[in-house]
């Protein structure tokens, strides 16, 4: 299994940036109901997209390292990531009333609403771009700062030389 270096970076930027653990829910803990359909519409009015079902959304560390570790990545304190159709989030920083977690759940659900969208990427980490700038607008909406700097986000969208387009 081969990841974007968004994807490996993401990881990344979550170890520099995330807030220590607040509350820590059982490994497999579902998040779903009202906050993750209220987060997954914000995702789908910003992006213009229509996403026909919502991605399995789950706090567990277990999930996130057998992942990390099949792709050949070690960030020991990352806490999001998105593979098709799955969210996996941290459950030792799993916190619906924290902030930076909420706005690490719309990055990767803007991941998942760019499934469905018709957009043409450059390459994949070029998805990163709009992930980034729409987790900044949730966060910044709700009067937070933002997660990540206009150079982060240029410099995790960069797409390698000689890279192919990608839809």
């Amino acid at each position: 299994m081969k990841f974007s270096k968004g994807f490996c970076l993401i990881a990344m930027a979550t170890l520099l940036m995330a807030a220590p653990a607040r509350a820590d829910v059982d490994d497999g803990t579902k998040i779903q109901g009202p906050l993750a359909s209220q987060l997954m519409s914000w995702v789908e009015r910003e992006m213009g997209v229509r996403v026909p079902s919502m991605p399995n959304i789950v706090a567990s560390r277990k999930k996130f390292n057998m992942v990390m570790n099949m792709a050949g990545v070690h960030f020991a304190d990352a806490r999001s990531l998105y593979i098709p159709g799955t969210v996996i989030m941290d459950n030792y920083s799993w916190d619906p009333e924290d902030p930076v977690q909420l706005g690490l759940l719309v990055h990767e659900l803007a991941h998942h609403a760019q499934l469905f969208s018709k957009r043409k990427y450059p390459c994949p980490d070029a998805r990163e771009y709009e992930a980034y700038t729409i987790q900044n607008k949730w966060l910044t909406s709700q009067g937070y700062a933002p997660f990540a700097s206009q150079y982060w986000i240029n410099e995790m969208s960069r797409c390698p030389a000689g890279s192919a387009g990608v839809s």
